[in-house]
């Protein structure tokens, strides 16, 4: 298990129990203690947040998704084959190099 820190552009990371110093660019201590449990942790302030960047127009969006997935729907076409869904008998031949795939694989 690991944490990582992020601070203006710098990433690093540290294994859970272990010791950290993070230092301020004129080298005074900004945080430091052990790492308690996993995360990633945002050092420092915040980017200033604009509310209406993700203003939408939900219902344009939901018309226009609905209209997509209607083409969509007219394109997917069923085929079945003779035996339908039905289980087949695998050739032989076909069955021993599935198997053989799978034993030697087995492990990977």
């Amino acid at each position: 298990e690991t944490v990582t820190f992020y601070r203006r552009d710098v990433w690093f990371t540290e294994s859970l129990g272990e010791p950290f110093l993070v230092l301020d660019p004129d080298g005074a201590v900004y945080l430091y203690g052990a790492v308690e449990y996993a995360g990633v942790y945002p050092l420092g302030d915040s980017p200033d947040f604009d509310p209406n960047l993700y203003e939408r127009d939900w219902d344009s969006l939901w018309n226009q998704t609905r209209e997509i997935e209607i083409l969509r729907a007219e394109r997917i076409h069923v085929a079945f084959t003779k035996s339908g869904s039905q289980a087949a008998s695998v050739p032989l031949n076909v069955w021993a190099s599935v198997a053989a795939y799978y034993h030697n694989n087995r492990n990977h």
